[in-house]
């Protein structure tokens, strides 16, 4: 259920296909952000290690809170797949 001074995330999700989805919602201001990466993975099954995002502030650890990270109470981001790494990745 919503509470007053829940964060309501917008979320516009890019899969592999190109094909988009996008998700409204709410997380307690106690969340952290890797609560919401986790919650967003079970739903979108991009693990967190691939998981591209858009949208969350400059320098922003997992374990801060969504109350300590400056966002405002409604907020617009975006999540894609990132590429896997292959251990041809690796530059001279």
């Amino acid at each position: 259920p919503t509470e007053q001074g829940d964060f309501k995330i917008h979320l516009v999700v890019t899969k592999e296909d190109s094909s988009k989805k996008t998700f409204d919602l709410n997380f307690r201001p106690t969340c952290s952000v890797l609560n919401v990466k986790l919650d967003v993975s079970t739903f979108t099954n991009i693990p967190v290690s691939r998981q591209k995002w858009s949208g969350w502030p400059e320098g922003i650890t997992d374990d801060l809170t969504l109350a300590q990270i400056g966002i405002k109470r409604e907020h617009h981001m975006s999540l894609s797949i990132a590429p896997r790494h292959t251990g041809r990745d690796v530059s001279n």
